[in-house]
């Protein structure tokens, strides 16, 4: 949306690396420096806190961050690859590979927490025997002198 005064701020670069990246991305584009720099903006100013929504600082430049550690490992650098052979694009094998996580980890709750279930029926059911058998439940053998 177009702001109807103007708004402008002069902009010092800091390194050269940063003009390099500038210059090359408004020239991939098509777009001159100014709108290059206002569609960046415009799409960081839009970008969703999600990985670092626990913490603190929820600043967009820590999510970037974030995000960035994240596609340098080298388990994302694998998608590609990975998608290729399911004929997916990263970006869907990426989503896929995390519903099938998110799957993993509800089940493996949901086994853990039938497990604690069962186990605790299993004590109550073993010391229901052992008191049918005459034998002192554990709570009562250890006040026992």
């Amino acid at each position: 949306m177009p702001i109807k005064e103007r708004n402008t701020f002069s902009l010092n670069l800091k390194t050269q690396k940063v003009v390099s990246f500038i210059t090359s991305e408004k020239d991939k584009t098509g777009e001159s420096k100014t709108s290059f720099i206002n569609e960046l903006l415009e799409c960081l100013a839009s970008w969703p806190i999600v990985l670092t929504a626990h913490t603190r600082s929820r600043s967009i430049l820590h999510e970037i961050k974030a995000v960035k550690e994240l596609l340098e490992d080298d388990l994302i650098k694998q998608i590609p690859r990975i998608a290729a052979r399911s004929r997916r694009n990263p970006v869907q094998m990426l989503l896929y590979l995390i519903e099938r996580g998110i799957e993993a980890d509800k089940q493996l709750a949901s086994t853990q927490t039938q497990n604690v279930y069962e186990l605790k029926a299993s004590d109550k059911h073993s010391d229901r025997r052992r008191s049918d058998r005459g034998t002192p439940s554990r709570e009562l053998s250890t006040n026992i002198v």
